[in-house]
């Protein structure tokens, strides 16, 4: 049975039937579509856009601390003004692993794990030599606390940095490549519908 033997009304009827049909494909391809778009776009605002500002804030306590730190060891200062320094050391600190907490509460995989349990030890390591920095200053040993400066810890903050680089340019990779996959879903769910109008016009 071809269609042309079929009826004016039966030829309508299977027509509209086709293209409710391929309004209801296309709607659900659609809905999905539209949901990857909206989880894409929740990753990228509660987990990728906060853990780069949460580096941010850890590269600048950072750099904080290192100042500190060196002006700790080439400066002259008064009993009270080496207390007032460590004092400032010991808040960078703080103010650092404090955000450090937070941006590892954050779901990491297994990769980025690996590299923040390798900037913790680097950070643990810069944070004893300094403070064998400043007992040897206290000790008056002054060209052993720059020695120290010299051979482990500018090195060790330098690498400290180069991590924290790092882990923001993933961040915003994974936000780019999230970026990419929605606009792809949002260009082929045009194409969809207008092949859908398409078909609909040549239906009826």
């Amino acid at each position: 049975m071809s269609l042309r033997t079929l009826s004016i009304g039966k030829r309508l009827a299977l027509g509209f039937a086709l293209l409710g049909l391929i309004i209801v494909i296309q709607g659900l391809i659609s809905l999905n579509r539209i949901s990857t778009i909206a989880q894409n776009s929740n990753d990228v605002i509660t987990n990728k856009l906060p853990q780069v500002e949460l580096l941010g804030e850890i590269n600048l306590e950072m750099m904080r601390y290192r100042i500190h730190a060196v002006r700790l060891l080439y400066a002259s200062f008064t009993d009270t003004e080496i207390s007032q320094t460590v004092q400032k050391l010991n808040d960078a600190k703080q103010a650092l692993l404090s955000i450090q907490q937070n941006y590892e509460r954050y779901p990491h995989p297994e990769a980025v794990q690996k590299e923040i349990a390798r900037l913790i030890d680097m950070q643990t390591r810069y944070f004893n030599s300094v403070d064998a920095s400043h007992k040897a200053i206290l000790d008056g040993d002054r060209e052993k606390a720059i020695n120290l400066l010299l051979t482990e810890q500018i090195q060790l903050a330098d690498t400290i940095v180069a991590t924290l680089r790092e882990l923001n340019q993933l961040y915003i990779k994974e936000a780019n490549a999230l970026a990419v996959v929605s606009d792809n879903l949002e260009r082929d769910s045009r194409i969809g519908v207008i092949a859908s109008i398409v078909v609909a016009l040549v239906l009826i």
